[in-house]
């Protein structure tokens, strides 16, 4: 893995004396920025061998710092300009990954606790009732809707996985795939500079031909390119799907556990009912106290999941209008990169509204819990501020997603995503409708970045990176 890493550092090295050993004429340093930054783009695409996030945090902000200068350069082509512009988008999506798996991280985080405090709010409810009608307590009732709910819970728990197992497979296969590609594209870069390197002792007529083919293999190990970095996009949209199933699974782990020791402590109460009624309390009271502790690192995690996720969509909001600085040299390539930037940024929000208003019904839950806890008011400002909250989220990402959709379906998406994204926000507009009076309704129109003008070319700078996420400004 090192020296895979001292490779690329020093193809990196290389691309960088040769930019500064060119000459001083102004359209050359465009076009060499361009190359220099072509090769540093390739570097990090998949399969490109540079893996470490700190070298490819440092080569995104070098690319987009680069690049900057291009578009502010009065000799450089509307072309070039577009190239740069989208390759610049490309980098600032890739700076933005280390804060959406940030997100991610905490949002498992956060499942985990969640799971945790409703463990121990069913261990609580079923010692504070056990001290208050232990005197009549019937078992019965309460082991058959624990056994119902338990039977209810693995058969959610072995479709949850046959789900997960299923996405999985897919992933892979497109990464196989990609990989294919990426190793195709790199056969024919060979044969491709062997030619180069064959012309140079040749005539110029037979030169000509030879670097004509020469560049026609190019051409072919560019198709390649994309298709690889297509795959893996594919690949990646389904991430988010994976890690949704796999919590889903773990939050069913967690029920399927609670209610396993909520029934044996059913049992148990029957037995030692008359004399348990003291110590049923007290557990009671321990774990009222262990809920408020887990409550404020719940929500003091949930801030942490809001910033995170914020700024990660913001980062995708900038790749996006990025790439859409290219519309006019370049139409389809940048509503291709600023749907998917505006996609990633989409997605990010719908994450982030579902937390806020999966822990605002949880808090919400908790507080109507009986006999009330003592932080019952508390919980219900909270529960209140985050399901407001997450209603927003929701509208933005409505918003987000519709803007998304009008780049891609211009830029010629798959029948396939454009359908998937139309039912995404067609389940959007319904949850904001079911959210009542006050919610934002569906057909509002919101702020969600520039979206592009009507955009022939296809993307000069390849697609190196352009959907995995960024934070924009070098």
């Amino acid at each position: 893995m090192r020296s895979g890493h001292r490779r690329v550092l020093a193809t990196l090295a290389l691309a960088a004396v040769a930019g500064a050993t060119v000459g001083c004429d102004r359209e050359d340093r465009v076009q060499t920025a361009l190359d220099d930054a072509r090769i540093k783009m390739r570097a990090v695409a998949p399969g490109g061998g540079l893996s470490r996030p700190e070298l490819r945090g440092t080569t995104f902000r070098e690319v987009a710092q680069s690049l900057r200068a291009v578009t502010t350069d009065e000799s450089a082509t509307p072309g070039q300009v577009a190239a740069a512009q989208l390759m610049i988008a490309s980098a600032e999506s890739g700076l933005a990954a280390p804060k959406a798996s940030e997100t991610t991280t905490r949002l498992n985080q956060v499942s985990r606790l969640a799971g945790q405090i409703r463990s121990i709010a069913i261990e609580r409810g079923a010692a504070t009732s056990t001290a208050t009608v232990l005197g009549s307590y019937d078992p019965g009732p309460e082991i058959g809707e624990i056994d119902r709910a338990i039977r209810d819970t693995q058969a959610e728990l072995e479709i949850a996985r046959e789900d997960a197992a299923a996405i999985k497979e897919k992933i892979e296969s497109l990464r196989e795939g990609g990989a294919a590609e990426v190793e195709e594209a790199r056969g024919l870069r060979a044969a491709e500079a062997d030619m180069r390197n064959e012309a140079l002792g040749m005539d110029d007529i037979a030169a000509a031909d030879l670097i004509a083919d020469a560049a026609r293999i190019g051409r072919q190990a560019d198709s390649h390119e994309v298709a690889a970095a297509t795959l893996e996009t594919e690949a990646a949209m389904l991430e988010p799907e994976a890690a949704q199933l796999e919590l889903r699974i773990e939050g069913l782990v967690a029920q399927a556990t609670a209610l396993n020791k909520a029934r044996a402590g059913v049992g148990a109460r029957a037995q030692v009912h008359s004399a348990s009624a003291g110590a049923a309390s007290e557990r009671g009271t321990r774990y009222e106290r262990e809920l408020d502790t887990l409550v404020s690192e719940l929500i003091e995690l949930s801030r942490h999941v809001t910033t995170t996720a914020k700024e990660a969509a913001e980062a995708y909001d900038r790749a996006a209008s990025s790439a859409a600085r290219a519309a006019q040299d370049a139409r389809k390539s940048a509503r291709a990169a600023s749907g998917k930037a505006r996609h990633s940024a989409a997605s990010m929000r719908l994450a982030l509204a579902e937390h806020l208003l999966e822990t605002g019904d949880l808090l919400g839950s908790l507080a109507q819990a009986q006999p009330p806890l003592s932080s019952a008011r508390t919980l219900t400002a909270a529960a209140q501020r985050l399901t407001t909250d997450g209603l927003s989220q929701l509208q933005g990402a409505l918003e987000t997603f519709r803007t998304a959709l009008s780049d891609l379906e211009s830029a010629g998406a798959e029948e396939g995503l454009v359908s998937a994204l139309n039912e995404t926000i067609g389940n959007i507009e319904r949850r904001l409708q079911d959210a009542g009076p006050g919610a934002p309704v569906a057909g509002e129109e919101g702020d969600s970045g520039d979206a592009g003008e009507d955009l022939p070319v296809e993307d000069p700078a390849g697609d190196v990176g352009a959907d995995a996420g960024g934070v924009g400004g070098a």
